[in-house]
């Protein structure tokens, strides 16, 4: 043996072996110092931890699960197997990888050639006489090979109907583990009727290997189905016949036939409608909707009460949601046809963007991807315009950009120019770092049904209307659209729109704090498109002094800017929290007044910063920055509360005291723990206490026993969902017990909204939300005056209801005076109980001795104790309220008075 194989022997340890083999070998110089082990050693971790490679011998006394065991907790060590019977290398070369075949009569040196040939990469060895075995061997490593490279599922089997070999597709048909499904028959892989089917066709194979295609439906061990096509026939395998398979899904194919059949009849359906649909349908709709719409409006002058109001925008909202629907149907057919309208109305440049963004802000969090805008100071605040054709466009553009950029940002700059004739041209740019477009393509993306190239059907779908239809509305609202684009580096897409000589200016909000922020140092750390394109455009405009760094600058000159800067900006990164590292740091050496953060992140990465304890003092604001988002933040961390209330109309709300401005009982049900924490902090900032509930169920068992002013109930809940829920609380509870309803949720509202209105809920709560979001939904919401239920009165003389106390006892006569001494026993035992259960932090036993207390007090009349032990019984039907403590003294104290009244009157 050369000193290559000597080195390699020295990490091999040997296992299995039969005794005859274990003395010639241990005999031997070549192998005198390996080590020998039995089955039972692999019992033992320990052996193998200077192990590297891992020999063993299988016969058939062999514990094959074991092996299996072996290779899935030792991963790391190279198994190696010897054979040297042929039934024996057939039966198992499938399922135990690197198996090799030896003569009966081998030596060591042989064993160290087989060994040197594996670690050194190798192919395995068959090391006899007989070339038959060594044609098997070779044909079974050609099978393997090739089956593992086919993408369909693929098995072969022997006579006796043995899976023998299969590859990773079929495996994740059969919903087995590979050693459950190689070794095993039909019967042992798939349920009784799949095997029933497949032993059927194999027997016909044996009869006539020509009925070899069968369509078929598999049913696996996990009752997944598959259509399937099955293509098997009856082979040579091992010098024995044998089976060999190819499935077929049919599942993808018999849907795209489906649905391309659906789509052709719907196509030729509407060719078939187009004409009369568009004839009719026009006034028919609209007539009404605008009808509608105008009553609405005439309403809105009349005088309404906030509820009448509130109902009042919801329906205004929802026509004007459902004609812009109409109207967008329409849009198609009037472009061809030349008459599509444009309108002219006072419109917002900066709600139109907003708005517009929002749309798209969830696809962009999906794939990572920055969202920034930046509307030119100098840029009217109001224009005349059609804000919703201008919508349409920027949405279209804003779409394709999120759509064909994987890494990096999408940008919207907006500035104007004064034409020669006094109208305004607004500019709009909408950037991206994509991938671009071909110079020869530039043109052709406008035109009707055309893209890029025509792999773009194939990646992303789509029409190629959408870009036809952003050009002939640009060029309706007096402008144009084009684009410049570079391969491999993004485009820009622009639009302008001309608008009519302004007549009245929007004045700028933050015209007074600019004069406040003059010179003001603030220190921006990220490196995003955000903090070096867009807060620099702001701080140059109210003229404050701004630098970025990133958070890689060396700790010490990062100090020497945190100290000499007036407040710090910090973006949190789209890919981690990096950034918040330097913050924990920041707000360990300066104090929020000595040092304001404002901390910028996504919607998606809202609940972390709020929820880290180092963002507590900061001022947080959700990406894509907005102008008065900045503006309340700045006036904030400056103290400028005054200026900041003149922005919003002077409507200041002081959060700390919003439950005694808006007292109202609240119920929650979400079975997502974090976020029943997030809900019940942001509640409890605002001075409330909120019951939680789990399950839909839950809520309705609460709701049912006490009144609720207001419930947040997530749309996605086990079993029915939160809408679900909604309908059974406004079809079944008395009026006059119904909540408002709020739907929580992460699905976009325009796709969920029908199912709100029908449900009847009040109000939308988008998640990711806020505690700005909860003070809306508080605050724009009217409750009924909460009315007291009494379990808190501390009036002796309405502690116990004597009529009903009589009423009860007058009948038992002699017992009555028994009844009430045991009653009395039996309170304050239950007491106990209940202060016990709490402090063990038994849930169970608490709600049973209140349940007890509460039924026994009720049903003598004793309301002092009854009521105050069904607060306590509702609220350890979920959680440990901390208030209980205070109950059972409550409790315990009226127990003082009930006693001695009881004694008074019937015990003397």
């Amino acid at each position: 043996m050369n000193i290559r194989q000597k080195s390699i022997v020295d990490n091999v340890i040997f296992v299995g072996f039969p005794e005859s083999h274990m003395h010639s070998l241990r005999n031997s110089n070549h192998f005198s110092n390996a080590p020998f082990a039995s089955w039972n050693t692999l019992r033992d971790s320990r052996t193998y931890l200077d192990i590297k490679y891992f020999v063993y011998f299988v016969d058939s006394h062999t514990p094959i699960a074991m092996i299996h065991d072996f290779r899935r907790t030792h991963s790391h060590i190279a198994c190696i197997g010897i054979a040297d019977n042929p039934t024996i290398f057939t039966d198992h070369h499938a399922s135990l990888p690197n198996m090799n075949m030896i003569d009966p009569s081998w030596n060591d040196q042989l064993l160290g050639d087989i060994v040197s040939d594996f670690i050194s990469r190798s192919a395995p060895l068959i090391m006899d006489g007989d070339s038959s075995l060594q044609v098997i061997a070779s044909r079974t490593k050609l099978i393997e090979s090739l089956i593992q490279e086919v993408p369909n599922p693929v098995f072969f089997k022997d006579e006796d109907g043995i899976f023998r070999g299969c590859n990773r597709e079929f495996i994740e048909m059969c919903g087995l583990p590979r050693e459950r499904v190689i070794g095993y028959k039909n019967t042992d892989v798939f349920p009784t009727s799949t095997a029933a089917r497949l032993d059927a066709i194999e027997a016909e194979l044996l009869q006539d290997n020509t009925r070899n295609h069968h369509d078929l439906s598999i049913t696996n061990r996990n009752r997944i189905e598959w259509d399937v096509h099955l293509v098997e026939s009856v082979v040579d395998f091992m010098n024995k016949r044998g089976f060999l398979a190819v499935l077929v899904d049919l599942s993808q194919q018999k849907e795209v036939q489906q649905r391309l059949s659906i789509a052709i009849e719907n196509a030729r359906r509407a060719n078939e409608s187009r004409t009369l649909f568009l004839s009719h349908i026009t006034h028919e709709i609209r007539t009404p909707i605008n009808s509608m719409l105008g009553i609405l409006t005439l309403l809105k002058d009349t005088v309404l009460d906030p509820v009448q109001e509130d109902y009042l925008n919801i329906l205004q909202i929802s026509g004007n949601a459902l004609l812009t629907i109409i109207n967008d149907l329409l849009d198609f057919s009037k472009i061809e046809a030349g008459k599509l309208e444009i309108e002219h109305q006072p419109m917002s440049i900066h709600t139109c963007v907003e708005e517009a963004f929002k749309v798209v802000d969830q696809n962009a969090d999906e794939k990572r991807l920055e969202l920034a805008y930046y509307i030119n100071p100098a840029t009217p605040r109001t224009i005349n315009s059609d804000m919703e054709r201008i919508r349409q466009i920027l949405l279209n553009l804003l779409s394709n950009a999120i759509k064909f950029t994987t890494i990096g940002y999408v940008y919207v700059y907006v500035d104007s120019t004064v034409l020669p004739d006094g109208n305004i041209e607004v500019h709009f740019q909408v950037q991206d770092t994509g991938s671009g477009i071909e110079q020869e393509n530039l043109e052709k993306i406008f035109m009707a049904f055309s893209q890029a190239d025509s792999s773009i059907f194939k990646r992303h779908g789509g029409t190629g209307l959408g870009l036809t239809i952003c050009r002939q509305l640009s060029e309706l609202l007096g402008g144009r659209i084009w684009v410049e684009s570079e391969v491999g580096k993004g485009s820009i897409f622009h639009f302008t729109v001309t608008t009519e000589k302004q007549i009245a200016k929007e004045p700028d909000p933050t015209k007074q704090l600019k004069q406040i922020l003059h010179k003001k140092r603030l220190l921006g750390i990220g490196s995003d498109i955000t903090m070096r394109k867009i807060i620099p455009l702001y701080t140059e405009y109210w003229g404050m002094d701004y630098q970025r760094i990133d958070y890689t600058m060396n700790q010490n000159e990062i100090r020497d800017l945190l100290n000499s800067s007036d407040a710090v900006i910090i973006s949190v990164p789209l890919f981690g929290s990096r950034n918040l590292g330097l913050l924990h740091r920041i707000r360990l050496e300066y104090k929020r007044e000595t040092l304001p953060v404002l901390i910028l992140g996504t919607r998606n990465q809202m609940h972390a910063i709020r929820n880290d304890k180092s963002s507590e003092e900061s001022f947080t604001i959700v990406k894509p920055l907005k102008e008065r988002e900045l503006y309340h933040a700045l006036a904030s961390a400056f103290h400028l509360e005054e200026i900041k209330d003149k922005f919003t109309n002077g409507n200041h709300i002081d959060n700390k005291r919003l439950a005694e401005q808006y007292p109202t009982r609240i119920l929650v049900c979400d079975d997502n723990i974090f976020e029943q924490k997030i809900i019940s902090n942001y509640l409890g900032k605002l001075g409330y206490h909120a019951d939680i509930t789990s399950t839909g169920e839950e809520a309705l068992q609460v709701l049912r026993r006490h009144k609720y002013d207001l419930l947040i109930i997530d749309m996605n809940l086990p079993g029915r969902d939160g809408v679900e829920i909604a309908e059974e609380i406004k079809t079944t509870l008395p009026v006059e017990h119904q909540p408002r309803i709020v739907v929580s949720t992460s699905y976009d509202y325009i796709d969920i909204k029908d199912r709100l209105d029908r449900a009847g809920v009040d109000n939308y709560m988008g998640k990711p939300f806020s505690i700005e979001d909860l003070i809306t939904v508080l605050t724009h919401t009217k409750f009924e005056t909460i009315k007291d239920e009494k379990p808190m009165s501390q009036n002796r003389d309405e502690l116990i209801d004597f009529e009903r106390l009589e009423k009860e006892l007058l009948p038992l006569e002699e017992e009555m005076v028994d009844v009430i001494g045991t009653y009395l026993d039996q309170v304050e035992v239950l007491i106990s109980g209940m202060r016990n259960a709490y402090k063990d932090r038994n849930l169970a036993d608490l709600n049973r001795f209140a349940h007890s207390l509460k039924s026994n007090s009720l049903s003598l009349g004793i309301v002092g104790i009854g009521m105050v032990s069904e607060r306590i019984e509702h609220s350890s039907e979920t959680d440990f309220d901390p208030e209980i403590l205070k109950w059972i003294d409550t409790i315990e104290e009226r127990f003082v008075d009930i006693r001695e009244l009881l004694t008074n009157k019937y015990l003397k």
